[in-house]
């Protein structure tokens, strides 16, 4: 326990249920490179034609990136989106539920799971706070493949003069707590020189239901609205398939016609 409300443990996973976490990312990255997420559930970060970081949600996710808090409808359901796939179930059975025998997590808090896969360590995160109008506390995360620390009040992009970090080995679990000063009052980031190679974090975090709702009903209106505009491509599909049977068989009768006389 540290003083700034923030917690970890480092002795809740053994070494085979690790193992069997970290295979499971490395089917999740497959998947990825293979196609087989919707585009909206994942971002890479690129260097040099380099993919040095992948973000992935499940269960929702939030607006963040420049092109995307600039979009007219940013603000709504304060930019969470539930266009992704539910989290899934090996994050359930591998990571959620020793934590919750654990008594370290809240019975049926978690909503939303993000996966930060930092491929080689060459690029973290920049300093951020879990923005609380969005995410209920506490923020929870196992940090897999490899040691690792979080650091707070960094300046300069996150990458000098911090105030404190937090060491985070591999298998460990680090909780910022409600109310800490950790979660609500500095903000953290993972430099380069925060990892030793490549690093994943598993999030568990819970984001407020009015969010959630407002999100559901954007997701509802958006469907709708493609459904209609589906449903008037296919009508004016038919209506010109029509035309050009119209046309075709008067075509042929002229045809018939000339062969005739």
């Amino acid at each position: 326990v540290y003083p700034v409300g923030v917690t970890t443990y480092t002795c809740l996973y053994d070494e085979s249920e690790l193992q069997k976490i970290e295979k499971r990312v490395e089917v999740l990255e497959e998947k990825i490179s293979s196609g087989g997420l919707p585009t909206t559930s994942f971002h890479h970060s690129i260097s040099n034609n380099v993919i040095r970081r992948t973000k992935t949600f499940f269960g929702a996710r939030y607006l963040w990136t420049r092109a995307q808090t600039r979009r007219v409808d940013s603000d709504i359901a304060n930019g969470i989106r539930i266009d992704v796939p539910p989290y899934p179930k090996w994050v359930k059975n591998l990571v959620e539920q020793p934590l919750l025998e654990a008594n370290v997590l809240p019975d049926n808090f978690v909503n939303t799971v993000a996966i930060n896969i930092y491929r080689d360590g060459s690029e973290g995160i920049q300093s951020h706070y879990d923005d609380s109008s969005r995410f209920a506390r506490p923020v929870v995360s196992l940090r897999v493949f490899s040691d690792s620390r979080l650091s707070f009040g960094t300046q300069f992009f996150g990458y000098v003069n911090g105030s404190f970090y937090v060491p985070m080995p591999r298998g460990c679990v680090t909780i910022m707590e409600p109310l800490g000063y950790g979660a609500n009052g500095i903000k953290h980031s993972v430099r380069p020189a925060d990892m030793t190679g490549k690093s994943v974090a598993i999030i568990l975090r819970q984001v407020h239901e009015r969010s959630m709702r407002e999100a559901r009903a954007l997701h509802m209106k958006d469907l709708i609205s493609s459904f209609k505009s589906w449903t008037i491509l296919t009508n004016q599909e038919s209506m010109l398939s029509r035309q050009e049977e119209s046309i075709r068989k008067e075509c042929a009768s002229v045809m018939g016609s000339i062969v005739k006389s």
